[in-house]
């Protein structure tokens, strides 16, 4: 096993080469199709399979991500890619033509091929007033007076948070 790179390679005569060999957390690749050969696992991304490039002939992703699996070396996208979804235990997926070359595990389809997230341009959104902030108080004349709240028609129309005061 490389520890490094999260790789293992297993002859076919020391495993069971079947879709029940892969663990769950795995994805796993074999050099024949209908889960045959020589097994390949993986549980990290890998920009490049190595010895494995274009070998994987079908494959199971057991992982909780999304593998996209991708025609060239470090996810490139211009190579060609695919979004593989978590399958359960003993399904897999094969093709006659091994052209996978890096794999890498994403939340969402989207991230396969762009940011996780847009960045975002502009300024910042306007800190949040709390309620009450919108209310006014307008001191009156006289020492002992208290204050009371301004109301239409005295100061003019009163805003809260952008919308007109409407009176109770």
């Amino acid at each position: 096993m490389l520890a490094s790179t999260g790789l293992t390679t297993v002859n076919a005569a020391s495993a069971a080469a079947d879709a029940y060999a892969c663990p769950a957390g795995y994805f796993c690749g074999w050099s024949g199709e209908s889960a045959t050969g020589q097994i390949y696992k993986t549980n990290k991304s890998v920009a490049d399979l190595g010895a494995w490039d274009n070998r994987i002939r079908s494959y199971v992703n057991r992982t909780s991500s999304i593998a996209c699996v991708y025609e060239d070396r470090n996810y490139a996208v211009s190579g060609g890619y695919f979004p593989d979804r978590p399958a359960g235990a003993g399904a897999y997926s094969s093709y006659p033509t091994a052209t996978t070359s890096s794999i890498k595990f994403v939340p969402t389809e989207r991230e396969c091929s762009q940011p996780a997230y847009p960045v975002r341009s502009g300024s910042p959104r306007p800190p949040h007033r709390p309620c009450g902030v919108h209310r006014q108080t307008v001191a009156l004349p006289g020492p002992l007076r208290r204050p009371r709240r301004a109301r239409p028609g005295r100061l003019g129309r009163l805003e809260r948070h952008g919308e007109p005061h409407r009176q109770r």
